[in-house]
């Protein structure tokens, strides 16, 4: 049964990717949508019906001779940018901030980076040159203090919720990675891996140049690195999904693996804790520590020096850093940005990315919440999202499609999803070790970065014994400056970031209809991601596996097959072809779930103002690109292009066809046997 699912969707998609080139009359649109999208498509003096081009019309007034880059998207980035802005140039409270400060003031120094070139990283290569013994080796390998990035064959690279127990967290053992990204690529190259060794060879020469290595000698620690490489690919052993279960394990089980390796030394020197849970493939842990020995440590040097001058690259000099941004640029795929940095802010956007990916970006974020956020805006979001779910309830007790098992399943999950909204656990986070040494102590910006790390490794340690709560939200791992909100399968929980808190997503003075039209669509759009094609491979508690029956995974993807069709059957761009709506049908779908069931709610009030609702959900979605920038998005993206996230998802419903008196042969008619309804 479940092969002729997987078979079904498979001739699905390849049937809809070759549909064809239909006349703009028998698009949807009847031939009456523009590409509002696009740079002056819309003239703020001519007249468009709401009931032909409801994208258009609604967004008229303020599309009308916008610039690229003004779209809601652009615009409340720039204003959460622009906040982060003024709060990064205010006085940092505390201990921690007083670190924060001392590692942005490192970080944008760009003269005094210059000036240091590539010397920071010099003492950490000389201690790697000095290992001329086993003994040599192991006391590297167990060093925090000259080994702070903890490189090793096998070593603790992660702590995060176990994927086959999702109630634990657990350490991942494993070898930090391969220059070519992929072990296939040391017997069979391909393009990307040749791309891949042109960026490992490309920096490290650079470096390592700077340094004042020949090109000779440059050239032999390259060779060697590729040629221990090649020996840790081969121990790669590739393990079925079902076999991860038997990944999970205890300390003493990954120290007993491989007898011959300091991991237990390792471990200790780092904190793990003897009762932590660890993630590793014993197969490919036995074969890699096997390679520990005295006739490869000349190849192990090599490994060790490539691997740390490629990762200090983007905290070195400015020439360095703008080398790893053009040698990290695809040769193959397409690399124009769907919503591209204006030129005056990418030096402060830069700076922005150094702080809140670093250690000590929960500091500078929680700054922003206890300034820019209310904590009533909290509280009303977490409301509106339960109503949501609440609402979700009641849709699933009576979707006619679904089992009364599959009613039941779904019902279990939305039960227990989690809610988190603006506020991480911002305490999950211990500062008391960390100490970045400001320039006037000798310190640098590659310097400040390992301090930050070896605390973050620290921070795995403390986590690797607990138990994962789903209740709680790590800012280390999910940030809430991003201007977004997302379900995250693994955690079955929806995240609502302070980035995306700005008009036309939400305002806490905004009316109820503005507040569902706009961050309560998203919010049902994420909400309806736990039920989707990925959904249904998580459960409840956020474990891989299948919960749906596969009659109604079925059922599901019949419903999907006509999203996909309806996608496809548009063409947004001259020359450019369909949609590919085997690519866009999981986003368009939650799209369209957001709507359903915010339309519910909304139900449920008298006098609700349903143009204000839909005109709000059109202006959440107004964007202003390029052709080059449309192409990318209509080439790559996984969600349909902006304007038609709105013709294409109000037109499947009631409430927007009788709201605006939609007659057959207006642009937005459609149907009501031929709207589509998943959920």
């Amino acid at each position: 049964m479940k092969k002729r699912l997987l078979c079904a969707i498979a001739l699905m998609a390849l049937v809809l990717s070759s549909c064809g080139n239909a006349s703009a009359k028998d698009e949807p649109g009847y031939g009456k949508w523009r590409n509002s999208d696009l740079v002056g498509s819309i003239k703020a003096d001519e007249e468009i019906r709401l009931q032909d081009d409801f994208a258009a019309a609604a967004n008229q007034a303020v599309m009308a001779g916008a610039k690229p880059g003004s779209g809601t998207l652009e615009r409340v980035k720039k204003e959460t940018f622009r906040k982060m802005k003024v709060l990064l140039e205010e006085d940092h409270p505390g201990r921690e901030g007083a670190e924060l400060k001392k590692y942005a003031d490192l970080a944008a120094d760009w003269q005094g980076r210059k000036k240091d070139g590539a010397e920071p990283l010099r003492p950490y290569l000389e201690r790697i040159e000095g290992i001329s013994s086993m003994k040599d080796l192991e006391a590297y390998l167990c060093d925090p203090e000259g080994n702070p990035s903890c490189l090793g064959l096998l070593a603790p690279l992660r702590t995060g919720q176990d994927q086959t127990d999702p109630t634990v967290y657990s350490t991942v053992i494993d070898c930090p990675g391969l220059s070519l990204g992929d072990a296939d690529s040391y017997f069979k190259m391909n393009e990307n891996g040749f791309q891949k060794r042109d960026y490992t060879s490309g920096l490290t020469g650079h470096i390592l140049g700077k340094l004042g290595y020949s090109d000779s000698a440059v050239k032999k620690i390259l060779k060697d690195n590729y040629r221990f490489e090649k020996k840790l690919a081969a121990c790669d052993t590739a393990l079925a999904e079902e076999d991860f279960g038997e990944m999970l394990i205890s300390r003493k089980k990954c120290i007993g693996t491989v007898p011959g390796y300091p991991l237990e030394k390792i471990l200790d020197a780092w904190g793990f804790p003897a009762d932590g849970h660890y993630f590793m493939n014993t197969e490919s842990a036995k074969k890699i520590a096997a390679l520990y020995k005295e006739e490869n440590l000349e190849e192990i040097r090599a490994f060790f020096t490539v691997h740390t001058a490629v990762d200090a690259a983007r905290y070195l000099d400015r020439e360095t850093f703008e080398l790893e941004k053009t040698l990290s640029k695809s040769r193959t795929e397409i690399t124009e940005e769907l919503s591209p940095v204006p030129e005056d802010e990418k030096e402060d956007r830069l700076l922005m990315d150094y702080i809140t990916k670093s250690y000590l970006g929960p500091v500078f974020e929680k700054e922003y919440t206890d300034k820019y956020v209310d904590q009533r805006v909290a509280e009303d979001l977490d409301t509106l999202t339960r109503d949501i779910i609440a609402e979700y309830r009641k849709l699933f007790d009576t979707e006619n499609w679904l089992s009364d098992k599959g009613k039941k399943a779904c019902v279990k999950k939305l039960d227990a999803m989690q809610v988190h909204v603006v506020f991480p656990d911002y305490d999950m986070v211990d500062y008391s070790g960390l100490y970045i040494t400001p320039r006037t102590e000798g310190g640098t910006f590659y310097r400040a970065f390992l301090q930050s790390e070896k605390c973050r490794m620290k921070h795995y340690a403390g986590l690797c014994s607990r138990k994962f709560d789903r209740g709680s939200w790590d800012p280390l791992t999910l940030g809430t400056t991003e201007v977004n909100a997302f379900y995250l399968p693994s955690a079955n929980g929806i995240y609502i970031m302070a980035g995306i808190l700005e008009d036309p997503f939400y305002s806490y003075d905004m009316s109820y209809e503005e507040k569902l039209g706009g961050i309560g669509t998203v919010i049902g759009h994420e909400i309806t991601h736990g039920f989707d094609g990925t959904g249904c491979k998580y459960d409840a508690s956020g474990l891989k596996k299948d919960w749906l029956g596969v009659n109604d995974q079925i059922s599901f993807a019949d419903r999907g097959a006509m999203v996909s069709e309806y996608y496809s059957t548009i063409h947004p761009l001259k020359g450019a072809g369909a949609c590919d709506g085997s690519r866009l049908w999981n986003e368009a779908a939650a799209d369209m779930g957001g709507l359903r069931i915010t339309l519910a709610l909304a139900a449920g009030r008298k006098a609700f103002d349903y143009d204000k609702y839909f005109r709000q959900y059109a202006a959440m979605w107004s964007r202003c690109a390029t052709e080059d920038e449309e192409r990318a998005a209509h080439k790559t993206d996984t969600h349909p292009l902006s304007y038609l996230r709105v013709n294409v998802g109000l037109q499947q419903f009631r409430e927007f066809q009788d709201t605006y008196g939609i007659r057959e042969g207006d642009g937005m008619y459609l149907p009501a046997d031929k709207r589509i309804t998943v959920w």
